[in-house]
């Protein structure tokens, strides 16, 4: 059975009604895992999921966002860029985001290049936001060489508004995404992204949760899944 939703309180009822085995939840933070913790007492695995050791007893299979978004940042400075944004959706202090803004903040902190709120570029995704949010960060971009987007819809959509404003991707400015998925891929300039294998996520996620109820559960509570930058044509050498 599948449930997508946003709200907590939905996806709740949902499990009550529910008579299943066992629960794979996606992008739990530690309030909502806490409280599907404590209304259902059956096995879980948690996929892509950050929150506290004391909110569940949860299995998790997901990412080093942190380590991932430092190698890209990191890919970045190898190509010379010393001024790069940080492009995402929200100002959250847990969750996939916020590691990704962790690894970028590590990996500018590691090459001796101080992080200034100037480039931390909030997109509103919303219908009637999304346009003049995106014009205000094409109008700060200028101020930087690079851009580090947390994923490749976003990161694609940027390319697209900076070229309207008459910046060119690579020759103006450098883009890098996040995922590996279609965008990156069919797009051109073809962009260089953090790859990352969701269907193993998926596949490893259901075979731990199926593990558990024949009674032979994993040694590890934590499966981290590998990453690596792939180099397209959105990243430019300067310097």
């Amino acid at each position: 059975m599948v449930y997508i939703s946003d709200d907590i309180a939905e996806i709740l009822k949902h499990i009550a009604s529910w008579n299943v085995d066992g629960l794979l939840l996606c992008y739990m933070l530690d309030d909502d895992a806490a409280r599907v913790s404590a209304k259902f007492k059956k096995p879980i695995v948690c996929i892509d999921s950050y929150y506290r050791e004391s909110v569940g007893d949860f299995y998790v299979v997901g990412l080093d966002d942190e380590d991932a978004a430092y190698n890209a940042t990191s890919y970045l400075i190898q190509n010379g860029h010393s001024k790069i944004g940080y492009l995402c959706d929200n100002h959250e202090v847990t969750g996939v985001d916020y590691q990704r803004f962790r690894g970028y903040r590590r990996a500018l902190r590691d090459a001796g290049i101080e992080y200034s709120d100037r480039y931390f570029y909030l997109l509103r995704p919303e219908k009637e936001e999304i346009l003049r949010s995106l014009d205000k960060i094409c109008d700060k971009a200028r101020d930087v060489t690079a851009v580090f987007s947390v994923s490749d819809l976003y990161a694609k959509m940027l390319i697209c508004a900076l070229t309207d404003h008459g910046i060119r991707v690579p020759e103006d400015g450098s883009v890098i995404g996040f995922d590996d998925n279609l965008y990156a891929q069919w797009s051109r300039p073809a962009l260089t992204t953090v790859h990352q294998d969701v269907e193993k996520r998926g596949s490893v996620a259901a075979q731990t949760l199926l593990e558990i109820l024949s009674g032979n559960p994993p040694a590890e509570r934590r499966m981290i899944n590998h990453s690596e930058v792939i180099i397209r044509d959105t990243v430019c050498k300067i310097g």
